[in-house]
This record gives structure tokens, sequence and C-alpha cells, in this order.
């Protein structure tokens, strides 16, 4: 499968494209800190999923805000026509560290699924 770019060069693939689907976590993350003087903070990006798999196997985007203690911005198993955007208000972690966390977990029962990541970004606008 020729991997798919939204824009630019690459993408981030997570999952399993080709091969054997064995039973895995694949992921990427970034911490960030969200500045206490902005007055809104968004968190953009867009996926394009790719799945064989009818149940158990998950695309997702957790956002850390503590070790111990994330929330879940994206939980799906999808496999789309295109490009698909998301958009989220991260205004209630001003002045704080958080990570994001793009993931695919495969379940090893021979249906594959991935997840391709492109344009991500985060605005920070004005000030309060």
């Amino acid at each position: 499968m020729q991997a798919p770019v939204r824009s630019g060069r690459q993408a981030l693939r997570l999952g399993i494209v080709e091969g054997t689907d064995l039973f895995s976590y694949s992921s990427a993350e970034q911490t960030v800190t969200i500045p206490a003087h902005v007055a809104s903070a968004r968190l953009s990006f867009w996926i394009h999923g790719v799945t064989a798999a009818t149940s158990r196997d998950v695309q997702y985007v957790l956002l850390f805000d503590r070790p111990d203690h994330y929330r879940t911005l994206l939980w799906r198993l999808a496999s789309d026509e295109g490009w698909q955007p998301y958009e989220f208000s991260l205004d209630e972690y001003r002045g704080r560290e958080v990570t994001l966390r793009f993931g695919v977990r495969n379940d090893g029962d021979g249906a594959r699924t991935a997840m391709f990541v492109d344009d991500v970004s985060l605005e920070l606008c004005g000030e309060e």
C-alpha cells in the first residue's frame, strides 16, 4: 500500500499496513506546554484510517495531563475514503504541560489496522 500523505512529503504511519497481524501497540507522542496567557488553544489534525478488523482493534488519540490521567480525544475503528479532519479545544489546559499520544492497537486476530496522521497543529490565539 502506498502511504497516503495529505500535504508535504510524509505522514505519520501507525499500526500494521502489510504483513502479519500481531498483537501490538504502535504510538507516537509529543509533550507541549500550553501558555497560561493565551485566549484559546486549539488542536487540529487529519487522519486516514485503514482497517480490515470488525472489533477489538482501535485507532486512538489521547491527551495526558498527568502521568496516570488522560482524556480520550478519539477512539475509533474505521477505514476512511480520504482524510478526515479533527479539532479539539484545549482551553482547559492553559498553563499546563500535556502529552498528546496518537496510536493504534492491533489484537493479532489476522485483520490489520493502521492509521495515518498528518498536518497536526496546536494553534494558540491572543492573550487574555
